[in-house]
């Protein structure tokens, strides 16, 4: 779905990269003494660092260019979820369903969000040599990250990749058959569009925003379940392990290609940067945690 994307070639002197457990890149973790991110409850003074001065802050006048632009967009808000969220509200479901997922995890992630940093690995964001690689730079440091990479970072290793969904289309269903998808949300609908958050029972609706929140960030308050939001929470209920960083690439990719959207992951690119010892800077915000009361 992305052969049409055009992307200009430039050469980047030293990417930053890691070894994954599975061995595709090469390079390994560099500079450990630039400390980590910070966490919720720390001074809220931002750190200060020094940046590399051989390398501008944007690729080329295009990346400049499109910064500017971006000023405008709003990062969408990843809320964490506190560990005792599914104890706290009785959601025995949704707590069952997470604990058999490669990425559960995910959702107590509780990290502040960069703006401008954010901002910088959009601006500078490019298409890598693989499907599954994206190249940027953030803070003069030149960034090459791949699924794997991803994987290792948020410990969501694929061992079996064969068992693994990695499904990634707006356009059409995958391979599963729709009945199940009805049967689980209890619904009938001839089309996706047709399926209605409305029509969820509570738990389904928490276990619905939970995921997407985390795996397929949107704008807003949506009413419709998509094609593959439904296909998610297939997977979630079916206990097919997701391949999350194919997800994480596949999605920023699709934000390339569609200008209206919004920014789709803040706080996970903070615990990338922390693992790329990439310096932290500019102003840090912590998004509210989630509760019942969100969806209510």
């Amino acid at each position: 779905m992305f052969k049409n994307l055009k992307f200009s070639f430039f050469s980047f002197p030293s990417f930053k990269m890691v070894k994954s457990r599975r061995g595709s890149s090469t390079a390994t973790r560099g500079r450990k003494s630039k400390g980590k991110a910070p966490v919720r409850g720390e001074s809220s003074a931002n750190p200060q660092v020094s940046t590399n001065p051989i390398l501008p802050k944007f690729i080329d006048a295009k990346a400049s260019e499109r910064y500017t632009s971006l000023l405008s967009k709003s990062i969408i808000v990843q809320r964490p979820a506190s560990p005792s969220l599914f104890d706290e509200y009785n959601l025995p479901l949704v707590k069952s369903c997470f604990e058999k997922q490669n990425w559960g995890h995910l959702i107590h992630i509780d990290l502040p969000v960069y703006h401008d940093m954010v901002l910088q690995f959009t601006t500078n964001l490019r298409k890598g040599s693989t499907i599954r690689t994206l190249i940027s730079r953030v803070n003069s440091t030149n960034l090459e990250i791949s699924s794997n990479i991803i994987n290792t970072i948020f410990e969501c290793e694929v061992p079996n990749p064969n068992n693994f969904s990695y499904f990634f289309s707006l356009d059409k269903w995958p391979t599963v058959d729709i009945e199940e998808v009805r049967a689980i949300f209890n619904i009938n609908f001839k089309q996706a569009s047709e399926a209605k958050t409305t029509l969820l029972t509570p738990e389904l609706n928490i276990l619905y925003t939970l995921v997407t929140n985390l795996l397929l960030p949107t704008d807003g308050h949506r009413t419709e379940l998509g094609k593959m939001q439904l296909y998610l929470i297939f997977c979630v209920f079916k206990g097919i392990p997701l391949d999350f960083g194919y997800l994480f690439c596949s999605l920023w990719k699709l934000f390339l290609t569609d200008t209206r959207k919004n920014i789709p992951f803040g706080k996970f690119l903070t615990k990338i940067f922390d693992f790329l010892d990439v310096p932290f800077s500019g102003n840090k915000q912590f998004p509210p945690y989630f509760n019942k009361s969100y969806i209510e």
